[in-house]
């Protein structure tokens, strides 16, 4: 639903009520958060954390977040003090998520009655997602994955426009994480308070940057709803924060997510055939009955990787979309029929892609940004696939420019044969086939 808030596809009024569950969620009243600090940190947890009277800064679906004096301890011991915050579970959220999960699988059974020319079982789709969302639910993970993300970030050309808050170890448990503070501004507040054209496209780019690096590296980021993305004030860096829902990747996963983005800029079904099966999401082969899923699928990446725009351009994209495949779908004389299959770029391993690109689509579009989505997003990722390859592209280069020749004179021809002397049978022959 956070993600859906930014959604161009919906209407303002709902897309303005579902934002609510970016920070703005009924927070638990400060004795229960004393009670589970304690139960947490210990009956001394007021000597590490000094929480700031008032309300909550933000209250999303999981925790809600305290402004707080954190004591901290540095390398070689040195204590210090600092300004931070407490992110803290909400009570019975568990039992919460897994209501929220079976009222998904019966919303998701409606929408494949209702909308067959997009979806034949969203039911697997929300299932994945429940296993996503659930990984949120433990603090610890979090504080190793926005740890990850911090380093990477920071040892990258994008350190001085984006960052990740420090975590504080100590302060991390399964229901409370302990973090630097960050004073700034929600991503769609800089728009709404009459910033620059220039400034607005400068973050919406860095913001694309950042997962153009991160989507081929490590780790990444699979929630960047504008809720996760503040704008600091005093240096105008964007941070990124709440790195519950994050997708950490082998080297041979990257190699594959580059892959799939080259497959969508090339729409090679057989080079996105073999991204999925190595991101273990594997397609029907060749050797079997003719399949129009990987055609579907490329086409509707595509249409997600589609260049951002001004978001009432990209709500009409939706209605064009919509209309199209109504028409494929109900034509006596269409060629191709439809019938679902858009879930398949929401399962497994292609979750986190999908919904990633999706949410950074719609970041931009909503403020008014237009940039060629692939074509940055892939950037990063090509670089990264030549610098695993075993192919030595440079060192090719200079043979090819300074070594020997690279090629291999061809033997002489053999002698021509004796042409037949005139007036003899084999002349006479030749004759009548010229």
């Amino acid at each position: 639903a956070q993600a859906t808030s930014v959604s161009s596809a919906l209407p303002e009024v709902y897309k303005l009520e579902l934002a609510q569950l970016q920070d703005a969620m009924p927070a638990d009243d400060l004795p229960s958060v004393h009670r589970l600090l304690e139960a947490e940190l210990g009956p001394e947890w007021r000597s590490s954390v000094k929480l700031y009277d008032g309300p909550p800064l933000g209250s999303a679906t999981i925790a809600q977040v305290h402004r707080a004096r954190l004591r901290v301890v540095r390398e070689g011991g040195r204590v210090e003090e600092v300004e931070g915050v407490v992110k803290v579970q909400h009570r019975h959220v568990e039992r919460s998520l897994l209501i929220d999960i079976g009222a998904s699988q019966i919303v998701a059974l409606l929408a494949s009655f209702a909308f067959p020319h997009l979806f034949q079982d969203m039911r697997v789709v929300v299932k994945d997602l429940s296993v996503l969302t659930r990984a949120e639910l433990d603090f610890r993970i979090e504080a190793q994955s926005q740890a990850t993300a911090r380093e990477l970030l920071a040892a990258s050309e994008l350190g001085g426009a984006v960052f990740v808050p420090e975590v504080f170890p100590a302060l991390a448990t399964r229901r409370v994480l302990g973090m630097e503070y960050v004073e700034g501004e929600n991503i769609k507040e800089v728009r709404r308070r009459g910033a620059s054209e220039l400034e607005v496209t400068r973050i919406v780019t860095a913001l694309v940057d950042a997962f153009s690096l991160t989507m081929h590296g490590e780790i990444f980021n699979c929630d960047p709803h504008p809720g996760n993305l503040l704008v600091e004030t005093a240096t105008g860096r964007l941070a990124v924060l709440d790195w519950g829902q994050a997708r950490r990747l082998s080297p041979a996963e990257r190699t594959a997510y580059t892959r799939l983005f080259m497959a969508v800029a090339m729409e090679d079904t057989l080079l996105m055939r073999e991204a999925c099966a190595d991101l273990g999401a594997p397609q029907s082969d060749f050797a079997g009955p003719p399949d129009p899923m990987p055609n579907t699928m490329v086409g509707t990446l595509r249409f997600l990787l589609r260049d951002t725009k001004q978001a009432a351009q990209a709500r009409g994209d939706f209605e064009q979309l919509e209309a199209i495949l109504r028409q494929v779908k109900g034509g006596a004389d269409a060629d191709v029929q439809i019938s679902g299959g858009v879930e398949e770029i929401c399962r497994g391993a292609l979750l986190p892609f999908t919904k990633t690109v999706n949410l950074l689509f719609e970041v931009a579009s909503s403020l008014d940004v237009s940039l060629p989505l692939l074509q940055r997003l892939i950037s990063s990722g090509y670089a990264a696939l030549l610098a695993a390859s075993p192919f030595d592209v440079a060192a090719e280069l200079r043979e090819q420019l300074h070594g020997p020749p690279r090629f291999v004179l061809a033997p002489p021809l053999p002698p021509a044969a004796p042409r037949p002397p005139p007036g003899s049978l084999a002349a006479s022959a030749e004759a009548s086939l010229l």
